[in-house]
């Protein structure tokens, strides 16, 4: 029972020095309880459990002022002028790929059709690839009556490239690419394609020396002509793949 109102009485001691360390503004500090607790500890009879008690005492005090005065400091921070709270956060992987993700898909909805089918060159924002300067021959108008925009280079890191024109009429655009190469697979050919524009291939069926296959729900065709692979994908607008057919039978050469 001496024991533990020894030890009772060293932790009122602890606070009330705490307490006094506190609250001094022109005081002196508290070293004369200071050194009252600690002749207490250095008593005979207090075991290393005890003094191990009451110091856990002292430091969880102590933890606790170094809480407040680091999310003090935090607050101060957001109060800044031109600070904020979503300046401290550091996105994760998965928010960093959904960052990803919308940005392609506002790239691919910024795309809109130009009026009347012909595009303001000193406006023009190409939704995928690059502008072409050296370009193949590209039929001015289809049959369709789809208008020539502007022709374009499909590019990837590490991916083979394609040469391509944009065409459109009214909200309907689509892309007509070629490729450079004749070795290449046809599916190969198409998995790069998805990548040059974002989004994957699906659902293919191959008939009548074609492959057809939608990428984001609208059609494409791709075949092949002396060895080169050449696509038509609708972008925008809804083209039917009957019409991309057509421009395939009129005017692929």
């Amino acid at each position: 029972m001496a024991e533990k109102r020894k030890l009772k009485l060293t932790d009122d001691l602890i606070r009330e020095a705490l307490q006094m360390e506190f609250e001094s503004v022109d005081m002196p500090p508290a070293d004369r309880v200071w050194r009252r607790i600690e002749s207490q500890l250095a008593e005979p009879g207090t075991s290393g459990r005890e003094k191990t008690f009451s110091w856990g005492l002292a430091a969880a005090v102590a933890a606790a002022c170094l809480v407040i005065v680091v999310g003090g400091v935090g607050i101060w921070r957001v109060m800044q002028p031109g600070m904020s709270v979503a300046d401290s956060v550091v996105p994760t992987e998965s928010e960093e790929s959904v960052g990803i993700m919308e940005a392609s898909d506002k790239e691919w909805e910024s795309f809109e059709a130009p009026e009347n089918g012909i595009a303001d060159d000193s406006t023009a924002v190409l939704p995928f690839g690059e502008p072409d300067p050296d370009p193949p021959f590209w039929p001015p108008e289809l049959q369709t009556g789809l208008v020539l925009q502007e022709s374009i280079i499909l590019t990837t890191a590490g991916e083979p490239y394609y040469k391509g024109a944009i065409y459109c009429r009214g909200d309907i655009c689509l892309i007509w690419a070629r490729s450079k190469e004749t070795g290449e697979l046809i599916d190969r050919f198409i998995d790069h394609l998805g990548g040059h524009i974002l989004f994957p291939p699906c659902e293919r069926e191959k008939a009548n020396g074609m492959v057809q296959f939608t990428i984001d729900g609208r059609p494409a065709l791709a075949w092949q002509e002396d060895g080169f692979k050449q696509v038509l994908v609708g972008i925008s607008g809804s083209p039917s793949l009957e019409e991309l057919i057509e421009i395939k039978e009129k005017e692929a050469r």
